[in-house]
């Protein structure tokens, strides 16, 4: 995936992390409005009188209501609401449940802000837990005020930071290996390994979708990389544009890195790169077993020969076209004759185009 198109899904993500008294403060409010007159137009404490449960700490009302519905895939167990004792006005919302029956318990909260930094939050925390008789796990995404409260070493709620973290980085490793199956799995599809449904697709679709939002959550990337990781992973390694005799010549750094960044559908490739475009490809769909031609169009006079590993045609006049139309008819057409079996189909679908990959070097390389 392009850094462009990681960026935007990165933000999408971000969006969910907007907090309801937040959208209220830059949005509803009237120049002369202070957000506590906001609330006091609203629905006020006595105006409550179905809830659950109903404690008082430090001047604020916290009610509690029952919840076992579900909304969005989310097992809501209940939800806790907070007012000012003094005018009644809301100043805290908070929910609470679990994911499925043998997740975390899992909390989300909003306190407005001219309420923050004054314990609601963590009272609020602290009678979940009294509540459920359950330690709280962060919920994620959540806002830099809930991870400020997440991390002060101070907190009785939840469990304790290493216990998260050691988690946390245990469910990232899980859901990065369940997206590169997926991964792998429309790169097979593409590449016409098995028949695959249009609802196979959509659904597959959808669970990457979910795994790069939690992954986002936890992370902060929606493929679960950290800084560091992104810096080793764009690390340039040596010998990329190096000669390379043999697909076995090429070490394992230059084909992963290949496979990560370069695009494997360049006309005038290294040797690195080509050989990364046969090797694995024993068993992929080729020509039949027989005399076949293949063509490629070339901008380079003294180029006469066709190299393993590049893209090639069985249709003379598809390299005609390619020379007229990317060299300007000033390149030329070269060709040679080689069994069928030695000619990959194109992986792009593209029945005109093919790849040069013969069998004797097409080995198996572990990546």
């Amino acid at each position: 995936m392009s850094k462009e198109i990681r960026e935007l899904i990165n933000e999408a993500f971000k969006r969910v992390l907007k907090e309801s008294y937040n959208d209220v403060e830059k949005m509803l409010l009237k120049p002369e409005e202070s957000i506590a007159d906001y609330f006091k137009k609203e629905k006020k404490l006595s105006d409550y009188t179905d809830y659950d449960d109903k404690v008082v700490i430090d001047g604020n009302t916290y009610l509690h209501f029952k919840d076992n519905s579900k909304k969005f895939g989310w097992h809501l167990w209940g939800d806790i609401l907070a007012f000012d004792n003094s005018d009644e006005t809301e100043i805290a919302r908070a929910s609470y449940g679990k994911n499925t029956e043998y997740s975390y318990m899992e909390p989300t909260i909003d306190v407005r802000p001219d309420k923050r930094r004054k314990g609601i939050a963590s009272n609020i925390y602290n009678w979940i837990e009294k509540l459920t008789n359950e330690k709280l796990y962060p919920s994620y995404p959540h806002t830099e005020h809930a991870e400020l409260l997440w991390s002060n070493p101070k907190r009785k709620f939840g469990y304790d930071k290493d216990f998260i973290k050691e988690n946390s980085d245990n469910e990232v490793k899980k859901l990065q290996k369940k997206l590169k199956e997926i991964d792998d799995w429309f790169y097979n599809k593409g590449k016409g390994k098995g028949d695959r449904t249009e609802e196979q697709w959509e659904e597959k679709k959808e669970e990457a979708s979910k795994i790069r939002q939690r992954l986002f959550a936890l992370t902060g990337d929606s493929y679960g990389e950290t800084k560091e990781d992104k810096e080793k992973k764009n690390k340039v390694p040596e010998g990329l544009d190096s000669k390379y005799n043999s697909p076995e010549d090429v070490p394992l750094e230059v084909y992963r890195y290949i496979f990560k960044h370069k695009p494997l559908l360049t006309s005038d490739a290294t040797d690195a790169v080509r050989w990364s475009r046969i090797i694995n490809s024993r068993n992929e769909q080729r020509y039949p077993s027989m005399e076949t031609t293949i063509y490629r169009a070339v901008d380079n006079r003294d180029y006469d020969e066709i190299r393993e590993g590049d893209w090639v045609t069985t249709d003379e006049k598809y390299a005609i076209q390619h020379n007229n139309k990317y060299f300007d008819g000033q390149g030329k057409v070269i060709s040679m004759v080689v069994d069928g079996r030695d000619v990959l189909v194109s992986p792009t679908g593209n029945s005109e185009e093919a790849i040069y990959a013969p069998l004797k070097y097409s080995i198996d390389v572990k990546i």
